[in-house]
């Protein structure tokens, strides 16, 4: 392979804390990835640079000059800002060597490690990078210091880019603002309400009478501690005590995240068991002086407001308080009446540890995992691997700490490392499915998808519970095997374990993506809207949208549209699906307008939106402007299909490079060309359902009489027919094979 030695500006970004948002809600993490790829894709080109490549939720990026790469990373910084990607990017300049498509170099990693090193928001450069740009007009900069980076022999000098953060716009007549503002927040309400189908009564849990019988939260402990710094021990008996209830499967247990608001906001009895939908709580005290302790645990009734039982552990800091948590667990699901298997049972009498002080360490860097986790602070992260290990210098075979330190490597990206200890984890303590499920996501991450089945299926035969074990079987045989038949049939195995959780808009929104792949719009419908019930959020009502847009029931989408805009944070991707709906009902003028207004609040136009201005361009009478940019899309789309971006044709339904070739040719008058893409989705089953958009496009309007045009619509709706049949068939008779 040729090398090409050069100097050049490297530039390294990240999105902090990605990989806890993909473990959280994967949906908000991609539609975060598609737009963070879309602003540098962008703005990398605009300041002369080559986005060399993208590694998992970083990219790699070369420039000419260190003052194009700086100004380029303050206006991502300042665009990621507005749409709410956290960032930290990282900027060196010396010798590198390219080769083919990479870049390799000791400049690349002080780059690597330069952005490692910076804050949530912050740009920070080398010494080298600073004598190019100090004197350069709107850079300017603060020291640092001299820094010790990972794998670099020499101290390197490290400045950080100060810039100035936009602040939010006022108005003249804020009173005038604030009466529209709230007019548009009813009538919105009033449309929401109309839109979105009512839950009915008998399917709501709180009236039911089974479900919310054995439904229970463990509210965050009271910490009666006179050191406040126990505050770590105190939050670390609740989320032990929330770990044994977890693993009784009859029990419907709210998760921390559900409850964490309550360690601040005291609420009486009756909110608490409105909100949540449980029918009891569990609260708690600990008072810890030196090794004393004492422990106060009581169940509460919320219908009646009574506490059942109260249980309390009187005592020194012992391997007791192990005994003490697995009693609480099964006075819980007696009091609820809920079975408890002799393999639950076990696990939950199981003694992690017998030297408390590796537990107390264990349960400090727990504290210190979950301020890195809700605060995206990666230094908080690396505390905890500090405190883990010390742990296990105490006890070695410590499988908590083992666990968390593979999991905590995992959230910084570290992948070498987690998959050492999850390696470890199935090695020292084979029955724990913790270890296999941890490196199956490792392998899912690093896109090796063989090794990620091999273990995910392993964790299932261990644990049949997990949902999310099953959605990555299913995107496996999906991605990987595209195979939409087998896939399925885990799709629905995991929504229906994760149907009754507090997390199952997850799992609704994925289900109505795959239904809208094979044009079971209904189903699509039905799932999505489960999802906006639990979670109003952009997102969401953006695929409701679709599903009407694909069906060309453009009357609805607007409707959709008309609900959400200026009310969420939503107006970027409202002026944008505005736009695509106007072309789509050919009123020019005002799709036009509201390109302009998804420019002007801060949209980055994607290849999909330039592909609708040409169309719109063409439609105007300006040939020559819609063919120069229909030429350039072409090109970009073509080179796309030489990549491996199946989890983009996956999740982002506007991503499917041959639909827009097809599109593109079809504009441009190149029938055959456009017909011949249209052909590859069929054959590939990746998108069916743009087969049904095809029919009502008016960029297809060239082809609708064509007979092979024809053809492939019978074709395609006979291919969803036959997936439908029989993925509903290996539903019915429940015949999952791993």
């Amino acid at each position: 392979m040729p090398e090409d030695r050069r100097l050049a500006a490297i530039m390294f970004t990240d999105i902090v804390g990605y990989t806890s948002l993909m473990g959280s809600d994967e949906d908000k993490a991609f539609d975060m990835l598609k737009r963070n790829h879309a602003i540098h894709e962008s703005l990398i080109q605009k300041y002369n640079g080559t986005l060399i490549k993208e590694i998992g939720d970083g990219t790699l990026a070369s420039f000419p000059l260190a003052s194009d790469a700086v100004r380029c990373a303050m206006e991502i910084q300042k665009t990621c800002e507005e749409q709410n990607i956290p960032l930290k990017i990282g900027i060196h300049e010396g010798e590198m060597v390219f080769a083919g498509t990479d870049v390799l170099g000791d400049g690349v990693n002080i780059a690597s490690r330069l952005q490692e090193s910076a804050e949530e928001g912050c740009i920070n450069i080398s010494g080298k990078v600073y004598s190019d740009v100090k004197n350069k007009a709107g850079i300017k900069t603060k020291l640092i210091g001299d820094k010790t980076l990972k794998g670099v022999k020499d101290l390197v000098k490290v400045y950080e880019v100060v810039y100035e953060k936009e602040e939010p716009k006022t108005t003249k007549n804020r009173v005038s603002y604030y009466v529209i503002a709230g007019l548009i927040l009813i009538m919105a309400a009033i449309l929401i309400w109309q839109i979105i189908p009512q839950k009915d009564p008998a399917s709501d849990v709180e009236k039911t009478g089974t479900v919310i019988e054995k439904s229970i939260a463990v509210l965050p402990f009271t910490n009666d501690s006179p050191d406040q710094e126990n505050e770590y021990f105190c939050v670390g008996m609740m989320e032990e005590i929330l770990l044994h209830l977890q693993l009784i499967k009859d029990l419907k247990v709210k998760s921390r995240s559900a409850v964490e608001k309550y360690r601040e906001e005291k609420v009486d009895i009756n909110t608490i068991g409105e909100e949540l939908g449980i029918a009891y709580f569990i609260e708690g005290s600990v008072r810890k002086v030196g090794n004393d302790l004492r422990i106060t645990v009581q169940l509460i009734d919320v219908k009646t407001g009574n506490h059942l039982w109260a249980e309390t552990y009187d005592g020194v800091y012992s391997d007791k308080i192990f005994e003490f948590q697995s009693n609480i667990a099964k006075k819980v699901a007696s009091s609820l009446q809920a079975v408890i298997t002799p393999q639950e049972e076990e696990r939950i009498d199981v003694k992690p540890t017998s030297n408390m002080a590796a537990h107390d360490l264990l349960l400090r860097g727990i504290e210190m995992v979950s301020k890195g986790r809700y605060n995206n602070d990666s230094a908080a992260f690396k505390v905890a691997l500090n405190l883990f290990n010390n742990a296990l210098e105490i006890d070695p075979e410590y499988g908590n700490a083992i666990r968390q330190k593979a999991l905590t490597f995992f959230e910084l990206g570290n992948y070498d490392s987690a998959m050492y200890y999850y390696k470890k984890m199935i090695r020292e303590y084979p029955e724990d499915n913790a270890g296999y499920h941890g490196l199956g996501r490792l392998y899912n991450e690093k896109n090796e998808p063989d090794s990620a089945y091999k273990y995910i299926s392993k964790s299932i035969e261990l644990n049949p519970d997990n949902p999310w074990a099953y959605l990555l079987i299913g995107q496996y045989y999906l991605l990987a095997k595209n195979d939409i038949i087998k896939a399925i049939p885990y799709y629905y195995k995991a929504y229906d374990i994760a149907a009754e959780a507090e997390y199952a808009y997850g799992f609704n929104s994925n289900m109505a993506i795959i239904c809208m792949r094979i044009g079971s719009y209904e189903e699509s419908e039905k799932y999505i809207k489960q999802a906006i019930q639990s979670r109003q959020e952009c997102l969401y009502f953006e695929r409701l949208s679709w599903i009407y847009f694909l069906q060309g029931k453009f009357e609805k989408e607007i409707q959709i549209l008309d609900s959400i805009c200026g009310i969420s944070d939503c107006d970027i991707k409202c002026a944008e699906n505005r736009f695509y709906v106007h072309t789509m009902r050919k009123e020019y003028d005002l799709a036009k307008q509201y390109y302009n207004q998804f420019i002007n609040i801060g949209g980055i136009p994607t290849n999909y939106d330039s592909i609708f201005l040409a169309y719109v361009y063409r439609e105007q009478g300006k040939a020559q402007e819609a063919d120069v940019i229909l030429r350039s899309i072409s090109n970009s789309l073509e080179e796309r299909l030489g990549t491996d971006r199946t989890m983009f044709v996956t999740y982002f339904w506007l991503s499917d490079p041959h639909f827009w070739l097809s599109a593109t040719h079809a504009i441009r008058g190149d029938k055959e060309e456009s017909l011949k893409y249209l052909a590859e989705i069929v054959d590939r089953r990746i998108w069916l359902s743009w087969i049904d958009f095809a029919r009502v496009c008016p960029f297809f309007e060239n082809l609708w009489d064509d007979p092979e045009f024809k053809a492939l619509v019978k074709r395609a709706q006979d291919e969803k027919a036959d997936i439908q049949a029989q993925a509903q068939k290996i539903i019915d008779r429940d015949e999952i094979d791993l």
